[in-house]
């Protein structure tokens, strides 16, 4: 069988496709490199190869895309890319991602020859990725085989199909198939028995089972006899496992190193950092069954096919205090007209306001009562009946989560009388002695000249 050696690195793909990560280079490499991973180099004529296409450039940014081009050297094949016709003539097309399925189906028997180049949009192109192909016809021996590329977080005695479809015209025996594990670890099954590297005779269509013991990527190939004419198949799978983190709070920190990563043994650390205006502490980082993992901003994860891959993070609860500010006198001029009637007289209204203020932003809505009390106008309003009219009645002024400073309360006799009352807030729990609210997250310290209602 020929094989693109050079242009199919099955063994250079484990850097290309292992765990998300921060990197300690900035530079931009000058040309994309375009890698093509495909299951076979032979297949029956009317059938088509397929595999995964990938891009990349270290130093770009998510945002920058990609084109591709082919040319056909050799032969007559239909080239698609993520289900969309791809031009043989050297034609540039935009991707959608750095990574695609390819799909080839040559036209006519014998070998063909392409080309592939991948483009960035700075109008940087990679070296050209050369694959040679063969098409043969039904009066040969051909095979695929056929599983998902990627098994994320599978149990530890999970058993992965592997499908395989061996044809030869004119011939119904058994194929006589050797199942090997060429990169990877772990063992491939046929009917409940390890088959890895014994050849056993098996049907045209048959399914296998792949039972991962790391993670990464694994390399299957299936050397296939019948009538002394030998064909292979190779199919790909990669084992990874996927890290994610749980916390009751959701907003106020960020959490670096969570992501899906590939490399069984490899050190992770996960990064806690609060928000600016934040005051979040880590309490600690549990696993699944309730362990203490860790008690400081960082938690180091050993990354195994058997271990864990959800991790809860706790938070201490934060104290805030929140103070009420000083009044503030707000003056609206307005007009009247003098005893005669004939002219206009101008006065003015005093109106205090004043809210309140927190030493962080608030993690939760808190919601005060008090009976407002300001006049009933706006500037330069003219008032026929010589004394402007008053706004009364209960207000709800709130502190929005996520803020330092409260709505404004108004009074015109400066005479606020401010509640928080249960109903208002029912996730709060009320601590009269100690002049506190709280919530699953954060104690609020209140002044005293707010009242906690029962």
């Amino acid at each position: 069988m020929r094989h693109a050696t050079r242009y199919i690195p099955f063994l250079l793909l484990a850097a290309q496709l292992s765990g998300c990560g921060t990197t300690d280079y900035s530079t931009r490499e000058p040309a994309p490199t375009l890698t093509v991973s495909l299951s076979a180099t032979t297949c029956r004529l009317g059938a088509s190869l397929t595999g995964r296409l990938s891009i990349a450039q270290r130093g770009t940014a998510e945002t920058d895309y990609y084109a591709l081009a082919a040319v056909v050297r050799k032969g007559a094949v239909r080239i698609a890319v993520d289900d969309r016709e791809l031009p043989a003539t050297g034609e540039w097309v935009r991707l959608d991602g750095k990574n695609a399925t390819i799909r080839i189906t040559p036209e006519q028997a014998g070998e063909h020859e392409l080309a592939l180049q991948a483009m960035s949009a700075a109008g940087e192109v990679s070296e050209a990725c050369r694959l040679t192909l063969r098409a043969e016809t039904e009066s040969l021996l051909t095979v695929q085989a056929e599983c998902e590329a990627e098994a994320v977080d599978p149990p530890h005695d999970a058993l992965i199909p592997i499908r395989l479809a061996i044809a030869k015209a004119g011939y119904s025996g058994p194929y006589k198939v050797t199942a090997t594990l060429a990169q990877g670890s772990g063992a491939i099954y046929h009917e409940g028995n390890v088959i890895t590297d014994v050849a056993v005779e098996l049907a045209a269509e048959t399914t296998l089972y792949f039972r991962p013991a790391a993670l990464g990527e694994q390399l299957f190939v299936f050397t296939v006899t019948a009538e002394g004419v030998q064909a292979e198949a190779r199919a790909y799978l990669n084992v990874a496992k996927k890290i994610e983190v749980h916390c009751a709070v959701g907003e106020g920190f960020t959490v670096s190193g969570v992501g899906t990563y590939n490399t069984e043994g490899g050190d992770l650390s996960l990064a806690f950092e609060p928000a600016d205006g934040y005051n979040f502490e880590v309490d600690g980082w549990y696993d699944p069954d309730g362990n203490l993992l860790s008690a400081e901003k960082n938690c180091p994860i050993r990354l195994t096919l058997d271990g864990i891959s959800s991790v809860e993070l706790r938070l201490k609860k934060r104290e805030v205090r929140i103070e009420t500010s000083d009044c503030e006198r707000i003056v609206t001029e307005y007009y009247v007209p003098n005893t005669t009637g004939n002219k206009l007289e101008r006065r003015q209204a005093h109106d205090y306001r004043l809210r309140l203020t927190a030493d962080y932003r608030l993690s939760d809505d808190l919601v005060f009562v008090y009976d407002t009390y300001q006049y009933d106008l706006y500037p330069n309003q003219t008032v026929m009946e010589g004394q402007p009219s008053f706004i009364r009645g209960e207000a709800h002024p709130r502190f929005h989560a996520g803020e330092a400073a409260s709505d404004w309360f108004w009074r015109c006799d400066k005479r606020f009388t401010i509640e928080l009352r249960p109903s208002d807030n029912p996730t709060l729990r009320f601590d009269r002695s100690a002049h506190t609210a709280e919530s699953e997250t954060t104690r609020y310290l209140l002044p005293e000249n707010i009242t906690l209602k029962y």
